[in-house]
């Protein structure tokens, strides 16, 4: 049976360019997961947490520096994760939830643009 016969009786695969929302929901999966990684990383005091919340939040930084309005301010948004973990080795939390807070501030921006387009 060839692709196209399989396509008309709706036997495809599942498939990232047939089905978009795969990725898609992955990708606010992975948003999440960095999310509340750096809030219990905050909480308890576990740096290791907020420098995996880091690498976590690198795929959004990467598509935001690709966009017009974000430019290379994208790439900062990991980095203020691990100034946040730096400053939690260093005892310093306040400062590091105040560091963390831009990233808060950008996942619900983008959260609310998203839901209402």
């Amino acid at each position: 049976m060839s692709y196209k016969q399989a396509e008309q009786e709706g036997k495809i695969p599942l498939r990232m360019e047939r089905n978009p929302l795969v990725f898609f929901n992955i990708f606010w999966m992975i948003i999440f997961a960095a999310v509340i990684l750096s809030v219990i990383g905050l909480i308890f005091r576990k740096s290791v947490l907020l420098y995996l919340s880091a690498v976590l939040l690198l795929p959004l930084a990467l598509y935001l520096s690709a966009t017009p309005r974000f430019l290379f301010w994208g790439l900062v948004f990991p980095l203020l994760f691990a100034g946040s973990a730096i400053l939690i080795q260093r005892k310093r939390r306040w400062l590091a939830v105040m560091l963390s807070v831009p990233v808060y501030l950008l996942v619900a921006w983008l959260m609310y643009a998203v839901w209402n387009q």
